[in-house]
């Protein structure tokens, strides 16, 4: 027995392990390398006396007001908008989502904390700006398991940015949201280049005439997962997730959505692109349940990917299962590599390899910007992007040069 599973078990008592590599929604992860790097690490408290990057997180504040969040503790200069609330609440001993499946990892990292923050947005809250939240993780050898749990009260709306900055340990939050008759949440999610292991795992439930939208940016997250699970339980929901992931060097990025239709007249869509370079992988797993009784369900999913290189690897594992009648469902992946023709093109008009390679993949992304409903979320996406990209690309300009 390893010496993860046996403290582990000190936790949680029927703890069987970490996912097989068979598991449907763990297909393609290399969970035993994940088990070894969890043998060195210790469970513990995030810290936000911890010296942490900010360079880039500091241009989120000109859109919105920042609140730091470290373990079950919060920080925030000045005062809360009217209608937004901060407290901590303890853990729930029932599930959150009735239609998940078990899970050996989330079961252990729900385990790990007996309390959370909790987060409360009513009618009333009217702020003008995007609400910034900044995770902190721990120190190289801590696993960090904070539960957070966002409430958006019958006709209220959120707009949200959330930044996770781990250090060298493995940063897993769990995020529980529900979205009250009538609500709006419009989200954001950044896993800064300054994480090693990042492992998310959000979890929604939408009433009635909710409105859900999600969009994640990844770079430079060297093992990484994004999990985020949503059940339609009322009529007329609709929910829109979506991401860009730009993989270099021997990156790791897994992408998994299950969308579950619950009632009838429901929405939902799916669009990821991916970039990829150097010996990187990008996993990609998207999931469409349509219950029984969810008639008059309009769900799509749209995966592609871009490789750069010819070592890089893109998988996709889409799956429907429908069980109503009066349904459309649809999904579509599809990996390819740069035209040459194009970069010719560009290469003959004066651009270096770098710029056309930059240019081109700010192209096969952009899209996904595009259709983020918030002005200002767009704008925070797009700032953000255009940080890193230039970046990116640098990184495979300096191989380029050494093949």
């Amino acid at each position: 027995m390893s010496e993860f599973l046996e403290r582990a078990q000190k936790y949680q008592k029927d703890f069987a392990g970490l996912p097989p590599a068979i598991h449907p929604r763990w297909k393609g992860f290399p969970v035993h390398k994940l088990q070894k790097f969890l043998d060195k690490l210790t469970w513990g408290e995030s810290s936000s006396e911890e010296s942490v990057s900010r360079e880039r997180i500091g241009s989120f504040n000109e859109h919105g007001f920042s609140i730091e969040l470290s373990g079950s503790k919060w920080s925030l200069e000045g005062n809360l908008p009217e209608g937004l609330q901060f407290s901590e609440f303890k853990k729930p001993s029932e599930k959150f989502l009735k239609h998940s499946e078990a899970d050996g990892f989330n079961d252990l990292r729900s385990s790990l904390s007996d309390s959370g923050i909790q987060i409360e947005v009513g009618s009333q809250y009217k702020n003008q700006e995007p609400l910034v939240l900044t995770e902190i993780g721990g120190k190289s050898d801590q696993w960090i398991s904070p539960l957070r749990k966002i409430r958006v009260k019958e006709g209220a709306t959120l707009e949200l940015v959330l930044v996770f900055q781990n250090l060298e340990g493995l940063l897993s939050p769990l995020i529980q949201i529900e979205l009250e008759p009538g609500s709006r949440l419009e989200m954001i999610q950044w896993a800064s280049g300054a994480s090693k292991e990042c492992l998310s795992r959000i979890e929604v439930r939408q009433e009635a005439f909710s409105h859900f939208e999600f969009s994640e940016l990844d770079h430079g997250v060297e093992r990484g997962r994004s999990e985020v699970h949503v059940e339609l339980v009322g009529k007329e929901a609709q929910s829109k997730v979506s991401g860009i992931h730009l993989l270099s060097g021997e990156d790791l990025f897994d992408s998994r959505v299950r969308m579950v239709h619950v009632s009838p007249e429901t929405y939902s869509h799916q669009n990821f692109k991916c970039v990829a370079a150097g010996k990187s992988q990008s996993l990609f797993g998207g999931d469409i349940i349509i219950e029984k009784d969810a008639q008059r369900v309009n769900s799509s999913q749209v995966h592609k990917a871009l490789l750069i290189s010819k070592t890089a690897k893109a998988n996709a594992y889409p799956e429907l299962e429908i069980h109503a009648d009066d349904v459309k469902a649809a999904h579509g992946s599809s990996t390819g590599q740069l035209d040459p023709e194009q970069i010719f093109y560009l290469k003959s008009r004066g651009l270096s390899l770098g710029d056309a390679t930059h240019l081109l993949s700010e192209a096969f992304v952009n899209d996904v910007v595009l259709k983020i409903s918030s002005a200002k979320l767009r704008s925070v996406f797009r700032s953000v992007l255009k940080d890193v990209l230039p970046d990116y690309v640098k990184q495979m300009e300096s191989k380029w040069r050494q093949s």
